[in-house]
């Protein structure tokens, strides 16, 4: 999902940059493999850091550009908060596995905190319900801005392939050849939204978590939704 030109000025000023930082390090996951874990791996982080954070990140989006992608942006965010949390060791970052010249996958965090090495994939997504009220506590629909996008097809391959992918043959050569621990823990979340039928009762999947409410509505139905949502 790209980002607006007219929006991009606005969004890297350091103040937007520390709000966003400000939600992550708050935010609960839409879903998560493991709640203890999942509860716990960005909680550390302090509002000095995250307009130290911000400020840097400002400064390195202006003189080397800034992130032109939704994920990426979301995927710099994580990794300037877990390279200032403090206790934790981020030991490596988009770690290609290979088989030969065929890349199978790429980690998205090592991280080490407390002697634990733990394999940390982290994704923001945002989805809609278009289905009929009770189908939409069926995780198949919920659908992205492609409709290949979808909820159930996220999470499953999170499960089936990017969390495992740190378990195969391939990835222990690799941590041996770079001598990085193996990992003992691993964890999948997503963050972001769903968005539920401004005019319809709400039905969330079971297994999945929002605090924070969002909708959708049909541009027709714009002043009315807005009545209705602002009361």
């Amino acid at each position: 999902m790209p980002i607006t030109p007219q929006s991009a000025s606005e969004a890297n000023h350091p103040d937007a940059i520390r709000h966003e930082l400000d939600w992550l390090a708050q935010a609960r996951p839409l879903w998560q493999s493991d709640t203890v874990l999942g509860s716990t791996w960005c909680d550390a982080i302090t509002p000095h850091d995250t307009q130290t954070i911000a400020t840097e990140l400002a400064n390195q989006w202006a003189w080397h550009g800034e992130p032109r992608r939704l994920g990426r942006r979301f995927e710099e965010l994580v990794t300037a908060t877990l390279e200032a949390i403090e206790g934790v060791t981020l030991l490596r970052h988009s770690l290609p596995i290979r088989d030969g010249t065929h890349t199978l996958g790429e980690i998205d965090y090592l991280i080490e905190a407390g002697g634990v090495v733990t394999h940390l994939e982290v994704a923001i997504k945002f989805y809609a319900g278009m289905a009929e009220d009770r189908d939409r506590r069926r995780l198949d629909q919920w659908v992205g801005p492609s409709c290949q996008d979808r909820l159930d097809r996220k999470i499953h391959h999170l499960q089936s392939h990017q969390l495992p992918l740190s378990l195969s043959d391939h990835a222990a050569q690799i941590f041996a050849e770079l001598k990085i621990p193996t990992p003992t823990q691993h964890l999948g979340v997503i963050y972001g939204y769903l968005l539920h039928p401004w005019n319809a009762p709400r039905q969330t999947p079971d297994g999945v978590n929002q605090t924070d409410l969002a909708y959708w509505c049909a541009y027709s139905d714009y002043a009315e939704a807005f009545r209705t949502l602002s009361r």
